[in-house]
């Protein structure tokens, strides 16, 4: 018990006043010493009984190594010191007050206790299997600390019927537990443990390669004190993680005093730990957790000793942070000394701490007020955001938005810019306001008939490594967005004429969202005024793509822009070409090559496009299969690899390269020949014939200067790459406004896609303007153009 001595009565106030707060001081040991060391643990044991109330229920979480915790420990079958700190975690986890949480677990010092009690129990001879042992042990004791995963365990080993039960629930939950445990080991909440054991061994690695270390035979020599080391920081980072409030728990509001731990430091086994909280939280701002340690007179360390009835102004300024001292060590009078009357009335009148702690209703009103709030906030944003522009749209696995847009939406990307590339969101806007322009054209005062046709295609790439090109469908819809705000001028003036809409489907880079979208686009109406006349776009001669018009698409007329692949039409009545097809590019490289030796770089994945041009050029007998360089995206996705014909055998034989895949693929060959010795040395220029696919990285205007070296030159269907690109996005919208015009004035009431479809199907066999569908014979269209 407290002596009531003189300066009692000013000193237990302050110490209150510290206890019964937030923590908010830097890591703070009061220490008390006395020629007569039973005055110092008299101290020490006095106030730990002020920590609890008249029943004896806990007011403040506390630890003692009293005489019953320290003969414990020294009797136990485990190192002392293991033990002392395992007993005052367990004194810590049962002194929680009522309502603040009572099944507290000390989550990190129970992992290192395991690691540290693990001898014996891990008898392994290589590091591997040591490392695999230690894992199963240290999960087989986390599992039994866990009742949901402790109840199926002993489930499946009980009687039936629950036996069965318990064999489900542990096989379903056996793996995905033992990779959450493994990745908790992993965590950055336990990396200070292997900072610790590299201090002592040199060595990094992940948790269980650390803790392989503080097995006995681990060869590190006094691994008691490591022990001891881990095991006491483990117990702090759990006390700080304890104390710590959030919102959404509202016994963590309750948390509202500072943890207390008292030491006898007299004894040897104790003392160690004064010294070790003062390094272990050197570094440390504030800390919630008060150490009142007995110090023995010879074992002050560096603090000042101030008498106990000279004390209080020095700990009143430390209380108000006037001074911030990390150790206080107070003297106590000996035996002799009398009682003070000021002090035995305080002291009798002021038994316990009196933590000034929030009530149930306080602590949870943050709560219900955060989960009105956010409720609120939910309801309201979805309901804006399904009354709004980006309603059917998603966000996808790489981050991109997909879906279709009409306003008030963008599938812009934050870090998409790029050199000579349209900007999407400025596109957007243009759309959106050629869209409004079509709502105040009048005929006899009365809104003009209109329809709509969806821009479909991949206008997003995701920001990674392996993606180097541009979307390509960008110029294509600027193409569109120009032919589009033409045609509904004229429309202003030519009541014969049907305005039309612009919708945006985004499919996401590769078409990878194609499906959904187009299922989307499918849902739209398809009969009267603004109603779907028909979708261009698309820019990718892909299988998946013609999947996608063949099946979700179907009774819907698509007009691809910049597609050549041939086999996207077969089978498929709903899909047209407005570029030539591939036919018609193999025809013009093959009357420019005049004969001349050359080896195709071809992509056999690209089935539709880089695969099928080929074979057209294979049989014309360009290249063949001892030159033709395959290139083919590596395993992830992580670059290219070139099989078949080499860059090292096309320079040595002075053959033409001709480019017939996409821009990635191009951009990698190009990389490989700069690399290769012979092809890029001295001054003369490596002739290099490239197909479509390059066109989108050639509108970049950065190829020329990236390869000097290169006399390169590309099949396309304008005098440069910029204008190929929207001559593709203006022939498809132009086919398409003419053929609804075209609808208007010979369907006999409302008409729909079918129609549109049936006439495009004409104009596949047609001259007439615009240009003729699905043609493989209009080399004429070709241009041939020098991009180096």
């Amino acid at each position: 018990m407290i002596r009531p001595v003189n300066g009692v009565q000013w000193v237990l106030p302050l110490l209150d006043h510290i206890v019964e707060h937030k923590p908010h001081l830097p890591p703070l040991i009061i220490g008390l010493t006395s020629a007569d060391p039973a005055e110092a643990r008299a101290f020490a044991d006095g106030y730990r009984g002020r920590l609890a109330d008249i029943r004896g229920h806990s007011l403040v979480p506390n630890a003692h190594t009293d005489a019953v915790t320290l003969r414990i420990a020294k009797a136990s079958k485990t190192s002392p010191d293991v033990a002392l700190l395992d007993e005052l975690a367990k004194q810590l986890r049962s002194s929680i007050p009522g309502g603040a949480g009572k099944h507290w677990q000390t989550k990190q010092f129970s992992i290192v206790l395991d690691v540290v009690t693990a001898a014996g129990h891990v008898t392994t001879t290589t590091s591997d299997a040591t490392r695999e042992a230690l894992y199963d042990l240290l999960y087989t004791r986390w599992e039994k600390r866990k009742k949901l995963l402790s109840w199926t365990r002993k489930m499946s080993n009980a009687d039936l019927p629950g036996k069965i039960l318990g064999l489900v629930l542990t096989a379903l939950l056996h793996g995905p537990s033992r990779w959450f445990f493994g990745r908790r080991l992993n965590r950055r909440g336990l990396r200070w443990f292997g900072a610790h054991v590299k201090d002592a061994t040199g060595r990094e690695g992940d948790f269980l390669d650390q803790a392989v270390y503080l097995l006995p035979d681990s060869g590190l020599p006094d691994v008691a004190a490591l022990h001891q080391r881990v095991l006491f920081d483990a117990l702090l980072h759990d006390v700080a993680q304890f104390t710590r409030r959030r919102r959404f728990l509202p016994h963590r509001r309750r948390r509202r005093w500072t943890p207390v731990l008292l030491l006898d430091a007299t004894d040897p086994l104790a003392a160690s730990l004064v010294d070790l909280y003062s390094e272990l939280t050197a570094e440390v701002k504030t800390m919630p957790l008060l150490v009142i340690a007995a110090l023995p007179e010879n074992a002050l360390g560096d603090g000042a000793v101030h008498d106990i009835e000279d004390a209080a102004a020095v700990l009143r300024a430390l209380v108000d942070q006037e001074e911030r001292h990390r150790r206080l060590v107070l003297r106590m009078p000996g035996t002799d000394a009398p009682e003070h009357p000021a002090a035995d009335q305080h002291i009798k009148t002021h038994r316990v701490v009196t933590p000034r702690i929030p009530s149930r209703v306080s602590a949870f009103t943050p709560l219900a007020l955060t989960v009105v709030l956010v409720a609120g906030s939910t309801a309201f944003g979805g309901w804006t955001y399904f009354n709004s522009g980006c309603s059917d749209t998603m966000i996808n696995a790489k981050g991109e938005r997909v879906g279709v847009i009409e306003s008030d939406c963008s599938f812009r990307q934050p870090a998409e810019d790029a050199a000579g590339v349209p900007n999407l969101s400025d596109l957007e806007q243009e759309v959106f306001q050629n869209n409004r322009a079509v709502d105040e054209i009048r005929v006899d005062n009365k809104p003009q008939y209109h329809r709509e046709v969806v821009f479909f295609a991949p206008l997003t790439r995701p920001d990674e490594a392996q993606h180097t090109a541009p979307r390509n469908a960008i110029w294509q819809l600027r193409g569109a967005i120009k032919a589009q705000r033409q045609h509904n001028e004229e429309a202003t003036h030519n009541a014969s004429l049907v305005p039309i809409k612009l919708v945006l489907a985004n499919s996401g880079d590769d078409f990878s969202d194609g499906a959904w979208v187009a299922s989307r686009i499918a849902e739209r109406p398809r009969d009267g005024d603004g109603a779907l006349a028909a979708v261009i776009g698309i820019s990718q001669s892909r299988p998946r793509v013609r999947d996608v018009v063949h099946d979700q698409l179907a009774g819907i007329p698509v007009i691809g822009a910049s597609m050549y692949g041939r086999k996207m039409t077969e089978n498929n009545p709903g899909m047209f070409l407005a570029a030539p097809t591939n036919e018609a590019f193999a025809n013009k490289m093959d009357d420019w090559l005049l004969g001349r030796r050359a080896a195709v770089v071809w992509d056999p994945e690209d089935e539709y496009f880089s695969s099928d041009l080929h074979e057209l050029l294979h049989n014309m007998r360009i290249g063949s299969d001892a030159v033709d360089i395959k290139i083919t995206k590596r395993l992830g996705g992580t670059g290219y690899a070139f099989e078949g014909g080499s860059a090292q055998a096309i320079c040595e034989q002075n053959l033409i390269p001709v480019l017939t895949t996409r821009a990635d693929p191009i951009v990698a060959f190009l990389d490989e020949m700069k690399r290769t010795r012979g092809c890029t040395d001295g001054i003369t220029q490596r002739t290099i014939l490239a197909g479509p696919g390059v066109i989108v990285e050639a509108a970049t205007g950065t190829l020329g200067k990236r390869y000097e070296w290169a006399d390169l030159t590309m099949m396309c269907l304008a005098g440069g790459a910029v204008d190929s690109e929207e001559t593709t996005g203006r022939d498809a919208f132009t086919v398409v406004a003419a053929a609804a015009t075209e609808a208007k004035k010979t369907a006999a009431g409302t008409w729909g896609p079918a129609i549109i479809q049936t006439l495009l199907e004409k104009r596949t066999s047609t001259g007439a303007e615009p240009p003729r569908l699905n043609d493989a014979t209009a080399t004429d269209r070709i241009h041939v153009v020098d991009i180096s």
